[in-house]
C-alpha cells in the first residue's frame, strides 16, 4: 500500500513537470513528496521509474482519459465515513464503492502564454490525479474523525478488525473497547492498538503473531478557496488533499492572482503562506501541507507583477515580492540564455503617465529593486568575441581555428600545429589578414620560406587569419579540346608530354567514318599569332606522336560520303512495295520505281502523288516569313493554323507517266530522305463540289467536258462563280479553267467556288473588309515568296 502511495505522491508531484523539468522544480517536487514522510532514495527510485513509466503510458493517455474521467464536483456530498452519495442534486456522479486507490478529474484549461509564471502550475495535468478516498497513506498521517482504520492480525491468530474514528477521536475496535486515536499519527496509533490488543492476542507478545494497521478509507474534508481563483467556493475533497489541488479544483488562477501570497487559515487563524517560487525553487513547502476540514485557503492580487524579455531561459511575466532584484528575478526566469550578454540589463518602468529608463550593471543586479509593471530587457551577445583565436586556411594538413597560447603564439608554432604546410605550397608568398581595435582591416604579406627555416617570424594577434597557397592554385587552368570524329569529343586536362594520339584515346578513339588525312591541330599564339597545323596519318602515321601544346584544338572530320543512309517509301499498287535505301543524292524517281518492279495491271499511274516531310531549315523559313508577313499585314491574331500551315508534310505534284518515259527529265523528280510515293489504283469517278445544286461523284466518261459533268450536278447555283472553276488531280496537282494543264481526268475533283452572301455594308465596313483581305493576300504573297526563295 505504501508503494502505491508513494506512485500517487510522485504523479502528484512531478505530474505537472512534464514539460519543463527544471532544477527548481524538481526541487520543488521532491519537497512536496518528502512532507508525507518519504526518504530521498524512495524518491529518486520512484522518479526513476515514472520516467520510463510516462513514456509508454504517453501513447493511450488520449484514449483512456475520455473513457476513465471523471469529475470531483464541489457540489458532492459524503456520508460520516467520508463516502460520496450524491450532490445537492440528489445525484450520484459516479460509485464511489468501486473506486480504484487514484481517481481521475477533468483538467482545467491551459494557462494563456501571457499569464504569470506558475499560473500553469495549478492547471497542470499533474492535478488531473487526486488522492481518491481509498488511497494509501504514510505513517505520519494524521488519524481524524471520518477515517476507517483496518487491524491484520496474522500468524498463530488470523483475524481482520475494522472501524471508524468517530467525532470524539475514538475508534471502537471488537474485544478492545474504544482506543482513542484521533490526533494521532498512523504509525503511533499502530503502536498503541499493538499494545491495547496484545492482552487480548497472546502471540503478539511473544511474536508468534504479527500485526498491521492500515487505512480503509480516508475522511473528506470540506475546504474553502477564496479570492483570484476561477470558481471560488467550497470543495470536499480527500484529508490527503494540499493547497495545490484545491486551487486546481476551482479551476486555476484568476488573470492577477497571486502564485507568492495563497494563505491558509486554519481555526480562525493564520497558518501560513504558501510561496509557489520559494516551493520550486527552494523545495520549501511553505503552508502546503494536508487540508483540514473547514480550512479557508485565499488567493490575494498579485502585487508586485515585472516581465523578463530577452536571453533568459523563460521571458515571461513574473511575480516578485516587495523588495526583490534583478538578481531574483534572473533566477526565477531560468537564468541567462547561452547566448546571453551577462554584464547589463534594460529596465524600462512607468511612473505614473510618464517612463524612466535604466541601464544597470551586473554588479548592481542584487541591489536595484524592482517595481510593479517594470519590463526587464536581457540583451543576447549576437557577435560575442572570441578574444585568442586565430585561423588557418589552404595549403596546410589541418585548416580551421586554433587558440594562441603558450605553444602557438607566431605564425611558424601555427603551421607546426596545422600539421605542416601540403605538398605543393607556394612558398614564396602568403597572407596575414589582421583587424585592429577600431575594425580596420590590414594585410600583411611574407615569405613563407623565410619562416620555416627560422630567418624571420611573425608574432600572432586575435583574430589573425592566415592564408596559404598551392603553386598549383597560381596557374591558369589548362586544358585541350578534341571535336569532331571521335567516340567522346570534349575538354581535358593538359598535362606535360601530351600527344596528338594521347588526346585521341582519351577521346575515346576514331568515331566511324573519320578521316585521317585533313587533321588539324589549332595553337593559342602567346607572343605571336597562333597556327593551325594539319596532320595526314594515312601517309604519316608518326605524327600520332605530334606533341600538343595548352588550350590546342584537334578538329577530327568524318569522310564525305560517310553519311546516314536515307530512305523512301514505294507504296500502293508496284510489284514489290516497302522502303528503298537511296544510295546518293541523285536517286531519282523512275529509279526507285524499277527497283520495286513498275507498276501491277491495277495502277493508275497518272494519279500517283508524292508526299515530302517538311526539314527544319523550310519549316524555319516558313515560320519566319510568316512573322514578317504578320507584321506587314497588321494581322497580329492570325495563326499558321488559320492558314494551313501547320503541317509537318506536304504534297508535291509529279507526273509520273512522265518521269517514266524521260527518265532524267525535269519530270523525274531526284527524292530525299522520308519521301513518300503512293501509286493508287484506278479511282474511274469524277467529284463534283461547290457551288452546284446537286454536289456529286459520277463516273469518269472518256470524252465527257467540264460542261456534261456539271450537268450531272445539276447544273451550276446562282452564286456559283463560274470562271474560277478549277480541278485538282489525284496526283496532287491543280489546274484552273481555261490554263493549258486544265483537262478531264478519272479520280479527279471539280471544285465551283461560290460568291459571299451579299449585305448591306456601311463605309467603315467595307474598308475593313478590304483591309482584311488586303492584309491576308499580301500574308500569303510574302509566305509563298518566301518559301519559294
Amino acid at each position: 500500500m505504501k508503494k502505491l502511495f508513494l506512485t500517487f505522491i510522485c504523479i502528484l508531484a512531478f505530474g505537472s513537470f512534464a514539460f519543463a523539468q527544471s532544477a527548481s522544480e524538481l526541487n520543488a517536487a521532491r519537497a512536496m513528496a518528502k512532507q508525507y514522510g518519504y526518504t530521498e532514495e524512495q524518491i529518486n527510485k520512484m522518479m526513476s521509474q515514472q520516467k520510463d513509466k510516462n513514456k509508454n503510458d504517453s501513447k493511450t493517455s488520449k484514449k483512456n482519459s475520455k473513457q476513465s474521467s471523471r469529475v470531483f464536483d464541489e457540489n458532492q456530498t459524503f456520508d460520516e465515513e467520508g463516502n460520496v452519495v450524491g450532490n445537492r442534486y440528489g445525484e450520484i456522479p459516479f460509485d464511489m464503492k468501486d473506486s480504484t486507490d487514484l481517481m481521475l478529474i477533468k483538467p482545467a484549461k491551459p494557462a494563456p502564454k501571457d499569464s504569470i509564471y506558475g499560473h500553469i502550475f495549478f492547471k497542470s495535468k499533474g492535478f488531473e490525479i487526486v488522492p481518491s478516498y481509498n488511497a494509501p497513506v504514510p505513517d505520519s498521517f494524521v488519524l481524524g474523525p471520518g477515517d476507517e482504520v483496518v487491524v491484520n492480525i496474522w500468524g498463530a491468530t488470523n483475524t481482520s478488525i475494522s472501524g471508524v474514528v468517530g467525532k470524539n477521536g475514538s475508534v471502537v475496535l471488537a474485544e478492545a473497547g474504544p482506543v482513542a486515536i484521533g490526533g494521532m499519527t498512523l504509525g503511533a496509533a499502530e503502536k498503541l492498538i499493538r499494545n491495547r490488543l496484545s492482552s487480548i492476542y497472546g502471540g503478539l507478545s511473544s511474536g508468534e503473531s504479527k500485526m498491521q494497521l492500515t487505512l480503509g478509507r480516508i475522511r473528506g474534508v470540506s475546504v474553502n478557496v477564496l479570492g483570484e481563483v476561477v470558481t471560488p467556493g467550497v470543495y470536499n475533497l480527500p484529508s490527503l488533499s494540499t493547497i495545490p489541488s484545491a486551487i486546481f479544483m476551482a479551476g486555476g488562477l484568476q488573470e492577477l492572482g497571486t502564485v507568492r501570497d495563497i494563505t491558509l487559515f486554519r481555526g480562525g487563524k493564520k497558518v501560513g503562506v504558501f510561496d509557489l517560487y520559494d516551493f520550486m525553487m527552494n523545495g520549501n513547502p511553505g503552508a502546503n501541507c494536508s487540508l483540514q476540514e473547514n480550512d479557508i485557503i485565499t488567493v490575494n492580487p498579485a502585487a508586485v507583477i515585472v516581465k523578463a524579455e530577452g536571453a533568459v531561459q523563460r521571458p515571461l511575466l513574473y511575480e516578485m515580492r516587495e523588495g526583490e532584484t534583478v538578481a531574483d528575478l534572473i533566477k526565477y526566469a531560468g537564468g541567462f540564455s547561452s547566448l546571453a550578454d551577462r554584464s547589463k540589463a534594460h529596465i524600462d518602468r512607468t511612473v505614473g503617465f510618464t517612463s524612466v529608463s535604466y541601464d544597470v550593471s551586473s554588479s548592481d543586479f542584487a541591489n536595484f529593486k524592482l517595481a510593479d509593471q517594470d519590463e526587464v530587457t536581457f540583451y543576447e551577445n549576437r557577435n560575442p568575441e572570441i578574444r585568442n583565436r586565430v585561423q588557418i586556411y589552404g595549403a596546410v594538413e589541418h585548416e580551421g581555428p586554433y587558440a594562441i597560447g603558450e605553444s602557438v603564439s607566431s605564425v611558424s608554432q601555427l603551421i607546426k600545429a596545422a600539421g605542416g604546410l601540403k605538398k605543393g605550397a607556394y612558398l614564396e608568398r602568403a597572407i596575414l589578414r589582421r583587424t585592429d581595435d577600431e575594425g580596420r582591416y590590414s594585410m600583411i604579406q611574407f615569405n613563407v620560406a623565410d619562416v620555416l627555416k627560422g630567418r624571420t617570424d611573425i608574432k600572432l594577434q586575435q583574430q589573425d587569419s592566415l592564408h596559404f597557397y598551392l603553386v598549383k592554385d597560381m596557374i591558369e587552368e589548362q586544358t585541350v579540346l578534341i571535336s569532331g570524329a571521335v567516340i567522346e569529343p570534349g575538354i581535358f586536362d593538359y598535362s606535360e608530354g601530351m600527344t596528338l594520339g594521347s588526346l585521341i584515346i582519351m577521346g575515346g578513339g576514331f568515331a566511324n567514318g573519320a578521316c585521317l588525312t585533313n587533321i588539324e591541330i589549332a595553337s593559342r599564339g602567346d607572343r605571336s599569332v597562333g597556327d593551325v597545323v594539319t596532320v595526314n596519318l594515312e601517309t604519316n602515321p608518326e605524327a600520332m606522336e605530334t606533341p600538343l601544346k595548352a588550350f590546342d584544338q584537334v578538329s577530327i572530320r568524318k569522310n564525305t560520303y560517310n553519311r546516314p543512309l536515307s530512305s523512301v517509301s514505294v507504296e500502293g499498287e508496284v510489284m514489290f512495295p516497302g522502303d528503298y535505301v537511296i544510295e546518293s543524292s541523285s536517286v531519282r524517281i523512275s529509279d526507285v520505281i524499277d527497283r520495286a518492279g513498275r507498276f501491277t495491271p491495277d495502277a493508275y499511274a497518272r494519279g500517283a502523288r508524292l508526299v515530302r516531310t517538311m526539314t527544319l531549315e523550310e519549316r524555319q523559313r516558313i515560320e519566319q516569313a510568316f512573322e514578317v508577313a504578320k507584321k506587314q499585314a497588321g494581322k497580329d491574331s492570325l495563326t499558321m493554323e488559320d492558314l494551313g500551315l501547320d503541317q509537318n508534310t506536304y504534297t508535291v505534284g509529279i507526273d509520273i507517266v512522265s518521269a517514266m518515259a524521260n527518265k532524267g527529265s525535269e519530270d523525274d523528280i531526284t527524292l530525299r530522305d522520308g519521301d513518300r510515293i503512293i501509286i493508287p489504283q484506278l479511282n474511274n469517278t469524277v467529284k463534283i463540289s461547290g457551288g452546284v445544286l446537286y454536289p456529286n461523284t459520277v463516273g469518269y466518261s472518256r470524252g465527257a467536258t467540264l460542261r456534261d459533268y456539271i450537268s450531272q450536278a445539276g447544273g451550276y447555283t446562282k452564286k456559283a462563280r463560274r470562271g474560277l472553276v478549277y480541278v485538282v488531280y489525284m496526283n496532287g496537282t491543280a489546274a484552273a479553267k481555261g490554263s493549258r494543264q486544265f483537262h478531264m481526268e478519272p479520280g479527279m475533283e471539280i471544285i465551283v467556288p461560290e460568291k459571299g452572301e451579299r449585305q448591306s455594308m456601311s463605309p467603315a465596313e467595307i474598308a475593313s473588309l478590304a483591309s482584311t483581305a488586303t492584309s491576308t493576300a499580301a500574308l500569303i504573297t510574302t509566305i509563298v515568296n518566301s518559301f519559294v526563295k
